[in-house]
């Protein structure tokens, strides 16, 4: 940075008590510069953060739970140890008694999802809050270092008056090697479906609608064997067709064959539509089932293709000899509404493939061939398939159906991974198949091999609805992907940090994150470089989102990311796009498009030595002709400069530097004189 530019009253800087006019590089002419004041980054940059969960979610589970024998010891263990493990299978309770106990002490509940690599970071804790971890996110948790992790925490939540809950598995319990001096375990028993379905009953509907459907023998006789889960279900099919204004004479049959999977049904259509000549009616049953609502023409080309992938024998003719359209609509029992197709039986077309993938294991292939197929635009018909490909997966547990699929549809074209990304994030946030996806694109994001199109799937995932649930899941992801090799992967990963950064939630979460790459290695230091100047890089109108984003609390860490773009000598580019844009800054607040105090309190707290007091007048003042010329563009380039200059001890002992007057000096090029310096907030 030369002193080019920059007016003389500026280019003197403090030295042994003389002032000096700097006449060439500012870096030759300063040596010794001393760092001060609070520098951010450090070990607690390094933090794992916990995620708030919502008040209706701790509220429903509160209305809906059941209580059990096993509550009352946990309870007690919690209240006594401020730590408490609930084992048990999938389905028995767990997370919501778990919700359930935060609640009763009346502490802050949040829940703790970790990934492989978040074993060495520590957990940001809070006092008086209740943490919720899940530990059945993958099996590279289950370790004895998952257990010295979850002791340590334990230990640091009881400084704190704060407490742990536990969610595991009994069968990986032990693999942990923790003591019930740490940790109480307790064995939860699953409640009984039905009382599960009477308690969500009157949470959905009311009291008096569940005493009404509870006793039911039918009722009572399908959720006998059933598990809790089961009885949750059942519970919203009653809702949901009690809300239908369906005759009460037919709602229990209603309810009971929705949710037995129209299975007595669909045996006998089956039995009745054997043969070759039925096949492409069952070709049709499936179209209709996978695209419920698309058009009639939509339906038949996937019914089409269905017949040729299985290579069934069709009438000659084709569809010039075959029925009417509506003739082979109503022979599936389905009805032709507004050009669309659509069974008249609620959750019908799911049960159709749900039949047939647990009655024809032999078709899988095929059926996941013709479903990954069907999509082929980003309109609504094509993407009824994609979403019936993925409820599938989750009905039936089996994430690789979806993962293969969402896969298959980034590597073919950009549209069709219009698909892959809302596929993957539904198929990521189910409690069903939801960890076994989430650790897919975790595999994805660490493999280079797994191709450029994946991974551009997975950064898109990581910038919605997976990050607002799983925020450091999703930055964890993209702080794989940043160090792949590909330039357009890394521009779309900070395309999503700045999607996220601008939810005031996530935005301290992001921030934590960009710091964190800047104090590991190449390549992922630099990447951090990058991705702070597109975090601070002013919108199309010219506003600093980063600024109105962030919280006070942050504006020493946004300085702290300026002392290191700006005095970066590493990453090719960085410290002069930095300068660029700290000059954009000064333009924005020039014009009124960004708080004034603002700007220079967090560019001038970026200054930690002499040197960097003079890089910066030299930053200020780039491009700026006389006062005269821009009045308003000189004076904050001096105002910076000003509260640069209170940053530096050594300076700030040898007197201020001169300002500029509010009116412009005679030879209009030299401020009139010292003027007062103020402290702002920032500095």
């Amino acid at each position: 940075m030369t002193a080019e530019g920059i007016p003389p009253e500026i280019q003197r800087v403090a030295g042994g008590g003389s002032w000096t006019t700097i006449s060439g590089s500012v870096s030759s002419v300063i040596s010794g510069g001393h760092i001060h004041g609070d520098v951010y980054m450090g070990a607690e940059t390094d933090l794992l953060a916990a995620v708030p969960i919502p008040p209706k979610e701790v509220e429903d589970c509160c209305a809906t739970f059941v209580d059990h024998p096993q509550f009352a010891e946990a309870r007690a263990a919690l209240e006594q140890h401020s730590a408490v493990a609930l084992l048990g299978p999938p389905g028995c309770g767990r997370r919501t008694t778990g919700t359930v106990l935060l609640a009763g002490l009346g502490v802050v509940p949040d829940r703790v999802v970790l990934d492989a690599e978040d074993l060495g970071r520590q957990l940001e804790i809070a006092p008086s809050h209740g943490y919720l971890l899940d530990l059945d996110e993958d099996r590279d948790q289950l370790s004895p270092k998952a257990g010295v992790w979850i002791s340590r925490l334990v230990t640091r939540l009881r400084a704190v008056n704060s407490c742990l809950v536990v969610r595991a598995r009994d069968r990986s319990w032990g693999a942990l090697s923790l003591s019930n001096d740490v940790l109480c375990v307790v064995h939860l028993t699953a409640p009984q479906a039905s009382v599960v379905f009477r308690f969500h009953l009157a949470a959905m509907t009311s009291g008096p609608v569940s005493d009404v459907w509870a006793p039911r023998e039918a009722i009572s006789r399908h959720l006998a064997a059933a598990s809790p889960p089961d009885g949750v279900r059942m519970a919203e099919i009653v809702a949901k067709t009690i809300d239908a204004q369906i005759p009460v004479d037919r709602q229990l049959d209603q309810v009971i064959s929705e949710y037995t999977n129209w299975a007595e049904y669909l045996a006998k259509w089956f039995r009745d539509t054997t043969g070759p000549t039925h096949g492409y009616k069952r070709a049709l049953l499936l179209a209709a089932a996978a695209l419920e609502g698309a058009p009639a023409s939509t339906v038949f080309a996937a019914a089409d293709r269905l017949a040729s992938i299985v290579e069934l024998p069709r009438e000659p003719g084709g569809p010039l000899a075959g029925p009417d359209a509506s003739d082979l609509v109503g022979q599936i029992e389905a009805k032709l509404q507004d050009r669309g197709i659509r069974f008249p039986r609620p959750a019908f077309g799911t049960s159709v493939l749900d039949h047939v993938w647990s009655q024809r294991p032999q078709l899988h292939k095929d059926l996941r061939e013709w479903l990954t197929g069907i999509p082929s635009s980003g309109d609504e018909d094509s993407g009824r398939a994609a979403r019936a490909l993925t409820e599938l997966a989750i009905r039936q547990h089996d994430a690789g159906i979806v993962s293969a699929a969402a896969r298959r549809w980034a590597g073919e074209s950009a549209s069709r991974r219009d698909f892959a990304v809302p596929e993957l994030t539904r198929a990521a946030l189910s409690e069903e198949i939801g960890r076994d996806v989430r650790r897919q694109l975790y595999d994805w994001a660490t493999r280079t091999s797994a191709g450029e199109a994946c991974h551009l799937a997975v950064a898109a995932v990581c910038s919605g609805p997976l990050a607002r649930q799983y925020p450091q899941i999703a930055l964890t992801r993209l702080r794989n992907l940043v160090v792949r090799p590909s330039p357009i992967v890394q521009e779309s990963v900070f395309d999503s940090l700045v999607a996220l950064a601008a939810e005031p939630v996530l935005f301290p979460s992001v921030l934590a994150e960009v710091f964190r790459w800047i104090s590991e290695s190449e390549p992922r230091r630099s990447a951090g470089l990058r991705a702070f100047l597109r975090l601070a890089a002013p919108d199309e109108t010219g506003q600093i989102r980063l600024l109105s984003t962030a919280p006070e609390r942050d504006h020493g860490p946004i300085s702290e990311l300026w002392h290191q773009v700006l005095r970066d000598k590493t990453a090719d580019g960085v410290a002069e796009s930095a300068s660029a844009l700290a000059s954009r800054w000064l333009d924005a607040a020039a014009r009124g498009q960004a708080p004034r105090e603002l700007v220079t309190g967090v560019l001038a707290g970026s200054c930690r030595s002499s040197i960097d007091v003079g890089y910066m007048a030299g930053v200020a003042f780039a491009g700026v002709g006389p006062r005269h010329s821009d009045p308003a563009r000189y004076d904050i380039a001096t105002e910076l400069v000003q509260r640069t200059w209170e940053r530096d001890p050594i300076l700030a002992r040898h007197g201020q530097p001169p300002t500029g007057s509010s009116q412009p000096p005679a030879n209009g090029d030299q401020p009139a004189g010292p003027g007062p310096v103020t402290r702002g907030p920032y500095d």
